[in-house]
C-alpha cells in the first residue's frame, strides 16, 4: 500500500490540477487531493456514471446529497447540460472549499453548491469527520455499524429536502444519496417531496439504518427498486444489494 500511494503521489501530487482519462467524467479537470486521485483519473467509477448516464437527460434538475468534493456533480452536470442544474450539498467547510474549486476550474456554471447536511429538519448536528479519510465522513448518532476511526467533531448546518424545496422552489427530477449510513434521515425529511413529485432516488447503502430507510419511505410508497443490473428488489433485507436505482 505503501508503494503505491507513493507512486501515486509522483504522478498525482496533492494541491496539483490533473484531467480525468477515461470514462464519462473524461476531460474534466480536478485538484488532487485525499478521497479525489488515481481512482477518479481512471474512471474506477465509471460503473455507477455510466448507469446514470442513461437515466439523466439534458434539462434534468438533480440533488447530489453528499458530494464532497465534487467527484459526481462533475459528471452529473455534464450530463444535464447546461439547460439542466445540479444541486451539490456538502456540508464539511474543507470540503465545500474543494467543491467549488473543482467546479470553477472547469467554468461550470450548471452546478449550485449548498453548505448543508440534508437530514430531517432544519438546524445544526454534530458531524465526524477525518480529513485523511474525507468520503467517509457522517453525521452523529446514525448507522451504527457505519464507524469511521480518529474522527473530529464539527457542528454543521442541516435543513430537509421537503424545506429545501419548499423554500427554494427547486423540483429534482433526481437524488443522489451518498452519506455515509444517513440515508434514512435524508429520506425521513423527504416525505413531502415523496408524495408530491416522486423524484428518482439513486442510494448507496452503509447498513441497516438506510435499508429500513428505503423499505419505509421508498418500497412502501410504491417505488419499483432495482439493483444496476435490474434486478428487482422485493424486500431490501433479504440480501445486500447496494447502491440502489428508486423510481415510480
Amino acid at each position: 500500500m505503501g508503494l503505491k500511494n507513493n507512486i501515486a503521489r509522483i504522478f498525482f501530487p496533492y494541491g496539483k490540477t490533473r484531467k480525468v482519462l477515461y470514462g464519462p467524467a473524461k476531460g474534466l479537470k480536478f485538484i488532487v487531493e485525499p478521497g479525489i486521485g488515481v481512482s477518479f483519473a481512471l474512471g474506477l467509477d465509471s460503473l455507477h456514471y455510466n448507469f446514470l448516464s442513461k437515466k439523466i437527460q439534458k434539462g434534468d434538475i438533480i440533488f447530489d446529497i453528499g458530494a464532497n468534493r465534487g467527484q459526481t456533480a462533475l459528471v452529473l452536470a455534464s450530463l444535464t447540460g447546461s439547460s439542466g442544474k445540479v444541486l451539490a450539498f456538502e456540508p464539511v467547510p474543507r470540503e465545500f472549499k474543494s467543491l467549488k474549486k473543482n467546479i470553477e476550474i472547469n467554468n461550470i456554471k450548471n452546478i449550485i453548491p449548498q453548505q448543508i447536511a440534508l437530514s430531517e429538519k432544519q438546524g445544526t448536528a454534530t458531524f465526524l469527520y477525518n480529513s485523511l479519510k474525507p468520503t467517509m465522513g457522517k453525521l452523529e448518532n446514525v448507522e451504527a455499524d457505519y464507524h469511521v476511526e480518529d474522527t473530529t467533531s464539527i457542528t454543521v448546518n442541516t435543513n430537509s429536502i421537503d424545506n429545501f424545496i419548499h423554500t427554494q422552489k427547486i423540483i429534482p427530477k433526481i437524488i443522489k444519496i451518498d452519506v455515509e449510513g444517513a440515508g434514512r434521515v435524508v429520506l425521513n425529511g423527504a416525505h413531502q417531496t415523496i408524495s408530491k413529485y416522486a423524484p428518482s432516488f439513486f442510494i448507496e447503502l452503509h447498513g441497516p439504518e438506510e435499508q429500513i430507510g428505503v423499505q419505509k419511505k421508498l418500497l412502501e410508497k410504491g417505488y419499483t427498486i432495482e439493483t444496476l443490473s435490474g434486478k428487482k428488489i422485493i424486500d431490501v433485507f433479504k440480501e445486500w444489494n447496494s447502491p440502489l436505482w428508486c423510481y415510480k
